[in-house]
């Protein structure tokens, strides 16, 4: 397993963990951050399995946000940023699949 997805899997496991409003906002940041870099890895680095590993982990994320968003855990200027992760998460999974096709990553 690339050292991507091990740093991506840790940080969604303290997402899930609950933190409270802005530690869990820094945490949803520091995801989407690393997810961010699988565009800079060549295929040779990132097996299909990795790729697949992404794309479960920031669904799970969205999925722990979009509930703290319906509670209405945190204050309002967190849940409009939280918000906006949550579209950056999808941005970056949109790239990874463009990247996957590109390279042909099964």
């Amino acid at each position: 397993m690339n050292a991507l997805v091990t740093a991506a899997r840790a940080l969604a496991a303290e997402i899930a963990s609950g933190e409270s409003g802005r530690d869990f906002e820094h945490l949803v940041a520091a995801f989407s951050h690393e997810i961010a870099k699988v565009p800079d890895f060549t295929p040779a680095e990132l097996t299909a399995a990795d790729l697949d590993a992404l794309r479960t982990l920031a669904d799970e994320v969205v999925e722990t946000i979009e509930g703290r968003l319906e509670n209405q855990q945190d204050r309002g200027s967190v849940r409009r940023k939280l918000a906006d992760l949550i579209y950056r998460i999808r941005r970056h999974q949109e790239e990874i699949d463009t990247w996957r096709r590109h390279f042909g990553v099964a």
